[in-house]
Protein backbone atom coordinates (compact mmCIF):
# COMPACT_ATOMS: atom_id res chain seq x y z
CA UNK A 1 0.00 0.00 0.00
CA UNK A 2 1.59 3.50 -1.11
CA UNK A 3 -0.67 5.59 0.49
CA UNK A 4 -4.43 5.56 2.05
CA UNK A 5 -6.93 7.12 0.10
CA UNK A 6 -9.65 7.80 2.03
CA UNK A 7 -12.55 10.48 4.04
CA UNK A 8 -13.97 11.02 7.17
CA UNK A 9 -17.09 11.33 7.30
CA UNK A 10 -20.10 11.79 10.56
CA UNK A 11 -22.43 8.72 9.25
CA UNK A 12 -25.64 10.65 11.09
CA UNK A 13 -25.25 14.43 9.25
CA UNK A 14 -22.86 12.95 6.52
CA UNK A 15 -20.36 16.03 7.54
CA UNK A 16 -16.72 15.89 5.98
CA UNK A 17 -14.60 14.79 9.45
CA UNK A 18 -10.96 16.38 8.66
CA UNK A 19 -8.93 16.27 12.16
CA UNK A 20 -6.10 14.92 13.34
CA UNK A 21 -7.22 11.94 15.26
CA UNK A 22 -9.66 10.86 12.64
CA UNK A 23 -6.42 10.13 10.49
CA UNK A 24 -4.81 8.61 12.89
CA UNK A 25 -7.58 5.90 13.47
CA UNK A 26 -8.26 5.48 9.40
CA UNK A 27 -4.20 4.82 9.29
CA UNK A 28 -4.51 2.30 12.31
CA UNK A 29 -7.84 1.11 10.47
CA UNK A 30 -6.52 0.16 7.25
CA UNK A 31 -2.99 -1.42 8.82
CA UNK A 32 -5.09 -3.44 10.88
CA UNK A 33 -7.43 -4.65 8.07
CA UNK A 34 -4.31 -5.23 6.02
CA UNK A 35 -3.16 -7.30 8.97
CA UNK A 36 -6.24 -9.16 9.03
CA UNK A 37 -7.52 -9.77 5.65
CA UNK A 38 -4.66 -9.30 3.49
CA UNK A 39 -5.44 -6.74 1.57
CA UNK A 40 -6.44 -3.18 1.32
CA UNK A 41 -9.76 -2.05 2.87
CA UNK A 42 -12.39 -0.68 0.03
CA UNK A 43 -15.70 1.37 0.19
CA UNK A 44 -17.24 2.41 3.13
CA UNK A 45 -16.78 1.10 6.59
CA UNK A 46 -19.13 2.12 9.65
CA UNK A 47 -18.10 2.63 13.04
CA UNK A 48 -21.19 3.00 14.79
CA UNK A 49 -19.81 3.33 17.91
CA UNK A 50 -18.33 6.73 16.77
CA UNK A 51 -20.60 7.60 14.31
CA UNK A 52 -17.82 7.23 11.69
CA UNK A 53 -17.50 6.35 8.28
CA UNK A 54 -14.41 5.81 6.88
CA UNK A 55 -15.00 5.51 2.86
CA UNK A 56 -11.90 3.92 1.29
CA UNK A 57 -11.19 4.63 -2.65
CA UNK A 58 -11.84 1.30 -4.85
CA UNK A 59 -8.59 -0.19 -5.99
CA UNK A 60 -7.21 1.53 -8.91
CA UNK A 61 -9.00 4.83 -8.55
CA UNK A 62 -6.03 6.23 -7.08
CA UNK A 63 -8.16 9.27 -5.82
CA UNK A 64 -10.16 9.53 -2.76
CA UNK A 65 -13.72 8.42 -2.62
Amino acid sequence: MNGINYRTYCCSTRELIDVLPMHVLAYAYCRAWQHLHGSDPEGQHVIDGLDLVIDFARPGTGVRP
